[in-house]
Parts: C-alpha cells; structure tokens; sequence
C-alpha cells in the first residue's frame, strides 16, 4: 500500500504517528497539515482536515490510539486537549 497524494494535496507535513486498525486501515496524524489521514486496505485515502480549535477540528495533531470500545483517540498539540471520535 502507498500513499500517493492527488494535485489537490500538498503530501504529508510532520506526521507524528500513524496505528494500525483491526481492519488493515492505516491511520495517520499529519500534524503540519493538521490532518488526520486514513489509507484504506482498497488504497483509498480518507482526509479529516479542518484546521482550528473547534470539535472536530485539529491544530498539530499528535498521537493517536483505539480504544476497545471502537473510539479513536487524538491528542492535539496545539488545541490543548485529547479528542476523541467513534471510529467503527
């Protein structure tokens, strides 16, 4: 699987970390785009971008992790806080 970005996109920018899910996504925080990046298995790409301190909106996002209860947890740098998203 690669990673292969489209005109619209400026590739990836200081990504922090990147899990693996139970299903053979790759999720990645590219904290300098202030993006979260999900590759699917299929190679589709799936971007969560939208820069600000908001619900649901990222600045550097950092680490990432899955709870068992299917939640994806974000610590966002810059936000000053831990988001947390139902995943699956």
């Amino acid at each position: 699987m690669v990673y292969r970005r489209n005109k619209e996109d400026h590739g990836l920018s200081a990504p922090q970390d990147v899990i693996l899910d139970q299903n053979g996504t790759l999720i990645i925080s590219d904290s300098g785009n202030d993006r979260i990046i999900l590759i699917l298995q299929s190679g589709d790409v799936e971007v969560f971008w939208t820069s600000g301190k908001e619900p649901g909106q990222f600045s550097q996002p950092q680490s990432l992790a899955l709870t068992k209860d299917g939640n994806l947890l974000v610590a966002d740098h810059h936000g000053h806080r831990l988001q947390i998203f139902q995943y699956h």
